[in-house]
């Protein structure tokens, strides 16, 4: 390359070449003091675009930043910009006296699903039934583990073949549930990653026997529902109450 600029650079009138003399060392340092400069101007000049870039992005960020709370150096909210340190409900009326209580910012849509308007789809559905029985108390419908869901509590005849992920008992002061965990294998499942096959919906069932009728509750969640509501649809089924 400095052979290149060496050729390419004007001839002036003190050059060795139109003297007859053999070029020294001195206008070698002169055009590699040249190349220096120019590369240190194409240096300013790309950090000069650069700069502008950033100030560019920096100014679209702020246009389009989120509006965030402001706390004191205490840590008391000082300006909650639309959001709430108190986390709200709302309740969900069933027959004969059953209810649940979930997130007030869940919006029941069109075809039964719950949405939160900032993390998406919540639920696939959250739905209660109570018919007649002629058990007294839930401890009657036998041990948890034992109890045949889909007959006994009328749930859907897909869930014949779900997988009982877990049952457990919980009380309150006016009534025994028994609570469900529900997993319906996915149908379709390459061999060689059956054990990372995710199941194609979660259900979460609680039933209580209360004066006389039998009281159900379901929460269905598909895979991407689950995985970013799971905790929020447990603690929902743990509000579910009858009486």
């Amino acid at each position: 390359m400095l052979v290149v600029l060496l050729a390419a650079a004007p001839a002036s009138l003190e050059s060795p070449r139109l003297l007859g003399r053999t070029p020294c060392v001195a206008p070698a340092r002169v055009h590699l003091g040249y190349l220096h400069s120019a590369r240190r101007r194409r240096i300013l000049v790309d950090a000069a675009a650069a700069a502008a870039a950033l100030h560019s992005i920096g100014a679209r960020a702020d246009e389009t930043a989120v509006a965030l709370p402001q706390y004191d150096e205490f840590g008391r909210m000082t300006d909650g910009k639309g959001y709430s340190e108190v986390t709200r409900f709302n309740t969900l009326q069933g027959d004969f006296g059953a209810s649940v209580r979930m997130l007030a910012s869940w919006v029941q849509q069109p075809d039964g699903s719950w949405k939160d308007p900032v993390l998406g789809s919540s639920a696939s559905f959250v739905r209660m039934s109570s018919r007649p029985t002629s058990f007294t108390s839930t401890a009657e419908l036998g041990r948890p583990e034992r109890v045949e869901l889909v007959p006994v509590l009328g749930l859907a005849e897909e869930l014949k073949r779900a997988d009982l992920v877990s049952a457990a008992i919980r009380k309150t002061q006016d009534a025994e549930y028994y609570d469900y965990d529900l997993a319906l294998p996915a149908r379709n499942c390459v061999p060689e990653l059956a054990t990372a096959c995710l199941p194609e919906k979660v259900v979460l069932v609680s039933c209580a026997v209360c004066e006389g009728r039998l009281h159900v509750m379901e929460v269905a969640a598909n895979p991407d529902e689950w995985r970013r509501s799971g905790k929020a649809l447990r603690s929902l089924r743990s509000t579910f109450t009858v009486g």
